[in-house]
């Protein structure tokens, strides 16, 4: 991980308010002579309250006095506290900036890299960055205000030390000095047990949710999985814990000596303090005055040791956030818009690796997909059928060899291009918390009613989009609406069917489209599968053999390679793997 150190990332934070947010970086600098006065206002107050009993001064003028040095206490107090509230809400506001930011890198960043093991395990690290209200991205603004009120204030309250006892500074310093080498010792060591707790957080946040999924509940009852969730989950946590332990020692044991600090401190300011007004040499209001003045100055001096500390633990935050959006960027796409006239698809000598795997997933793959032609991709679980269509796709980019789309490299077409190119329906399903309409329409402002109905009527989703409650008007996913329903397996399928056929891409991709289907509803979508493929290069890929007859060509892909290539019954007349996987098939149906 790149460190950009403590002073780049306060600059990209400071940077970040001032482009972001006038108001807190107004306020930030608002706030210092406000908090600076406050305690000078409260240590003033008493002082004329002793000058006034001991100068004898008339009532009135008494009176007037305090409550003038009273009123201003409390206005400033109230100023003060206003600012600290609007301090604290545009510090919310910024985190909730960085946060989003986050995720909308996530979703446009290239596929291939945001599904990398590396990639994912630095999205998790970058979320601590915007996780809670007390991250650095909403702490910020109100970490550099407290250290200009430090600075400002200690460099103000210097005069009244000095008249208490010079040497009193070298033992302040002293005290500050300790805390900063200890705050450094302690960021370098949170940074280490931070990276030690990132395989643990991962394998209890996974255990975690699969606990809480509805989804998982009837297999974790029916196989008693509880104890064995627990077991997992303790061990992880002890683990875990046992990390954080070390971590709070090292803390406590710095605090203890920061403690001991301060008591010899603050015993010999007050000693020198007290000395001086039994000695006469200060009155006693001077003395009500210049006690709390001490109180203030030191605590503004290790105020300053603290923010610092805050920064730099905030630091390792920042950079893990940076670092993540570093490896964000967008793949460069070409700059062609224009649709190529023919859809045809050609891989010539594609091979792909994954990250950190020895050897290719797909190994020198030469396909030719003609325009409109109807094809299908069958193969064992593993074989490849996936990565392939990824690659097609441009999700994944060939760690060797080309892809042309109507004779045009892959890589010249624009983004905008390739998403018009491509409809899917993809194995994994992800119904998003929205109205049918706006789900099959994309969102679109206007949602074309012919294609609507049409879509709609091919995909079999017709009977179920009747019985809604609203029609194409309700609202998906209940659980984020009281309002909304959930759909079962088979009618997501036929949503997502819908939603394909509406957007009516040139190139129709369907990953087990009837994998949640009964076999009469998967028979009619068969039925329409020659209309719903009419003028349209189409890739099917599925486990049953049987749904992929009505296809031009089918592949068969086993270990990354294309071993049997034809149409149905040429493959069976051929006698290989596809006719043995297919009699192993067909012997359940007869």
């Amino acid at each position: 991980m790149k460190k950009h150190g403590v002073i780049n990332n306060s600059l990209y934070l400071f940077g970040n308010i001032w482009k972001e947010s006038k108001l807190q970086f107004l306020l930030i600098f608002l706030l210092v002579p406000a908090t600076i006065l406050m305690p000078f206002l409260q240590a003033f107050l008493p002082k004329v309250v002793i000058d006034g009993l001991t100068q004898k001064l008339p009532i009135a003028t008494y009176l007037q006095k305090v409550l003038l040095v009273g009123a201003g206490l409390a206005i400033a107090k109230m100023l003060l506290d206003l600012m600290n509230y609007f301090m604290e809400h545009e510090g919310q506001e910024m985190r909730h900036l960085y946060r989003l930011k986050r995720i909308i890198t996530s979703a446009k960043m290239d596929y291939e890299k945001f599904a990398k093991k590396s990639t994912l395990e630095k999205m998790d690290t970058a979320a601590d960055a915007v996780m809670g209200s007390m991250a650095i991205t909403a702490q910020a603004g109100r970490i550099f205000s407290n250290l200009l009120v430090s600075i400002f204030g200690m460099i103000s309250f210097v005069p009244f030390i000095l008249q208490i006892q010079p040497f009193l500074l070298v033992i302040i310093f002293m005290s500050f000095a300790i805390n900063c080498l200890y705050g450094i010792f302690l960021v370098d060591y949170t940074e280490k047990i931070v990276d030690a707790s990132q395989d643990l957080n991962r394998k209890l946040e996974y255990l975690s949710g699969k606990s809480k999924n509805c989804k998982y509940a009837k297999d974790i009852r029916l196989y008693k999985l509880g104890s064995l969730f627990f077991e997992s989950y303790k061990t992880y946590n002890e683990a875990r814990h046992q990390l954080h332990t070390k971590l709070a020692n090292a803390r406590f044991l710095g605090n203890l000596i920061a403690a001991l600090f301060v008591f010899l401190r603050d015993g010999l300011a007050y000693f020198y303090l007290i000395r001086l007004a039994l000695t006469g040499k200060i009155p006693i209001a001077e003395f009500v005055f210049l006690f709390p003045i001490i109180t203030s100055f030191s605590e503004w001096l290790m105020s300053i040791s603290e923010q610092i500390t805050d920064l730099r633990e905030g630091s390792l935050d920042i950079d893990y956030y940076r670092e993540y959006l570093s490896i964000a960027e967008e793949y460069p796409f070409g700059e062609r818009n224009a649709l190529p006239e023919k859809f045809d698809i050609e891989l010539k000598n594609v091979c792909y690796r994954y990250e950190g795997a020895e050897e290719d997933t797909l190994q020198n793959i030469n396909l030719h997909i003609k325009a409109n032609e109807k094809l299908a991709i069958v193969g064992v679980n593993g074989a490849g059928k996936t990565t392939l269509i990824n690659l097609i796709m441009n999700f994944f980019h060939p760690t060797s060899g080309e892809i042309f789309i109507g004779g045009v490299d892959i890589r010249d077409f624009s983004e905008e291009a390739l998403k018009k190119m491509y409809g899917a329906v993809f194995q994994d399903i992800f119904i998003p918390p929205e109205t049918v309409k706006n789900i099959i329409c994309c969102s679109q402002v206007e949602c074309n009613k012919r294609l609507f109905e049409k879509a709609v009527n091919d995909s079999g989703f017709q009977k179920t989009l009747l019985e809604l409650p609203n029609k194409e008007d309700t609202y998906l996913v209940k659980s984020t609406r009281t309002e909304a329903v959930d759909l079962s397996g088979g009618q997501q399928q036929r949503l997502m069917l819908a939603r394909v056929l509406y957007k009516d891409a040139p190139v129709l991709i369907l990953d087990e489209p009837t994998a949640a289907l009964d076999p009469i509803a998967e028979s009619e979508i068969y039925e329409h599968y020659n209309e719903m493929t009419k003028n349209k290069t189409s890739i099917f890929i599925s486990h049953r053999l049987a749904s992929t007859r009505f296809c031009d060509r089918i592949i068969l892909l086993h270990d990354g390679k294309i071993i049997e290539e034809g149409s149905h019954e040429e493959l069976m007349k051929l006698g290989g793997q596809y006719k043995q996987m297919f009699d192993v098939q067909s012997q359940y149906y007869n």
